[in-house]
């Protein structure tokens, strides 16, 4: 028993990985992907109508808003690691969508059938400013689980960010969007 327990393991990782192969292959043909790598007992499973309410959730979990996510450039020195944080908490609990933003990726939706489910955002400045932080992010459309889009267009965002909130001042856009679709 003890030599075949080793084989058994060997066996059921390469049963695994084939069938992740096979799955990969099959969204990349259907032209999506999924919101989560798809578990072994998800495809082990021999219901149709459940794995298709398995897919249908996934989906819909990658659909569904989430927000913003602020992260913060590395290169940025001026304000301390704990405030940046702060400015970002704050900023992911205003998780503000101006209107211009809106309208700047709105093609996304209308052109490409791809839901935006969040904004990722990037601190690129910040300095204080009159008892408050003046913060400039750098912010794109989030759309999970729609294989073939992918922009690197964004706006630059200026915010007065305080303990009581986030206030939008200006939106400032890139002079050349980058856009590609594919396959």
């Amino acid at each position: 028993m003890r030599k075949s327990l080793p084989v058994v393991l060997m066996f059921a990782f390469a049963c695994s990985v084939v069938l992740a192969a096979e799955t990969k292959k099959e969204r990349r043909k259907a032209g999506r992907q999924s919101a989560a790598a798809p578990t072994l007992q998800m495809l082990m499973q021999t219901n149709e109508e459940d794995y298709s309410q398995q897919v249908a959730s996934y989906r819909a979990e990658a659909e569904r808003y989430k927000g913003i996510r602020v992260s913060i450039d590395e290169g940025l020195k001026v304000v301390s690691a704990p405030q940046l944080k702060l400015i970002a908490t704050i900023m992911e609990d205003a998780d503000f969508v101006p209107t211009q933003r809106l309208q700047r990726f709105s093609w996304i939706e209308e052109h490409q059938g791809t839901k935006i489910s969040g904004w990722n955002a990037t601190i690129v400045e910040a300095g204080p400013a009159d008892g408050s932080m003046l913060v400039k992010f750098k912010v794109s459309p989030r759309h999970e689980g729609n294989a073939g889009l992918m922009t690197t267009d964004y706006t630059l965002e200026t915010y007065m960010i305080s303990l009581s909130g986030a206030q939008f001042l200006q939106v400032e856009f890139p002079t050349t969007p980058r856009i590609v679709t594919f396959n």
